[in-house]
């Protein structure tokens, strides 16, 4: 799948849960602080994950020919990124 279909897919669920939200706590000050800054961590880590797919590729660890490589590939480049992002 495409890295631009992952942001496809989550804006729609992203989008009603923030309408949720602001419609119910709207007039608490703390409240919109705390939703700005957990949006932006989370997208900053979609994005990391995205980065380190998209470089993964590029350098042609996802051509999964051995098992040494499947090995590296899921538990070094997509396990150390998960933990990253």
């Amino acid at each position: 799948m495409r890295p631009i279909a992952f942001f496809a897919l989550g804006f729609a669920p992203l989008i009603a849960m923030i309408m949720y939200l602001y419609f119910r706590k709207r007039n608490d000050k703390e409240f919109s602080r705390l939703m700005v800054y957990s949006f932006l961590t989370g997208a900053t880590g979609v994005v990391l994950l995205v980065a380190a797919e998209l470089i993964s590729a590029k350098l042609g660890l996802t051509q999964l020919s051995s098992l040494k490589r499947i090995i590296f590939y899921s538990f070094i480049t997509i396990g150390g990124s998960a933990e990253l992002g």
